[in-house]
């Protein structure tokens, strides 16, 4: 019975989400569900192509099935097989993240390709399978959680590699499209200092 209920509560709060993204879609019709909170990259090591990803915050919740980003191809290659665009038809695509490759935090969460982001929560996007380990503290001070979404991608190219600027397209399959530039200043150093970051 426990167990019945237990999944009666999931389901029920699944389709609540459902309900407030639409609601909240429809109010916000002017402006972006999706908004580029920060760049996270490493400037000055070997294999930046491996820990590379973007922090965004979305106002209406969104499917992760409708996910995409998209590369400068300028920059990236041909973003074709492992250095593909993720989730717009080739090899790269979303995977349940490896909340063991952050330090720092306990309000990370790893959520399943299928599963839905709700509203008003700030996500980290993972462009490669991760390699190295950060310290994210600088992130979680005020303990709101913070969705880490992974990528099936094992890169060969950095999407933002030092001192090129570049941009990032980003948005939701058939609902939402954006297109950011990144322009390649003196970085931030996060916490450890392995890495930087740009807000």
């Amino acid at each position: 019975m426990k167990k019945q209920m237990w999944i009666g509560y999931k389901l029920s709060n699944k389709f609540l989400i459902l309900f407030l993204i639409v609601i909240c879609s429809k109010q916000i019709s002017a402006q972006s569900n999706l908004t580029l909170i920060g760049v996270f990259f490493e400037d000055c090591t070997l294999g930046e192509e491996n820990d590379e990803f973007l922090y965004l915050y979305t106002n209406c919740g969104f499917s992760i099935a409708d996910l995409y980003i998209e590369f400068d191809t300028n920059i990236a290659g041909s973003a074709s097989g492992q250095n593909s665009h993720i989730n717009l038809g080739g090899i790269c695509q979303w995977k349940k993240a490896d909340l063991s490759k952050y330090n720092g935090c306990l309000n990370f969460i790893a959520p399943e390709p299928t599963e839905i982001i709700p509203p008003n929560s700030k996500v980290i996007i993972e462009l490669d399978l991760r390699k190295e380990t950060y310290d994210l503290s600088v992130l979680c001070r005020n303990n709101d959680p913070i969705y880490v979404i992974g990528s099936s991608c094992d890169r060969t190219t950095e999407v933002f590699p030092p001192l090129m600027d570049s941009y990032v397209a980003y948005g939701l399959l058939g609902k939402e499209s954006n297109k950011d530039s990144i322009v390649y200043l003196d970085p931030n150093p996060i916490k450890d200092g392995f890495g930087g970051y740009y807000f």
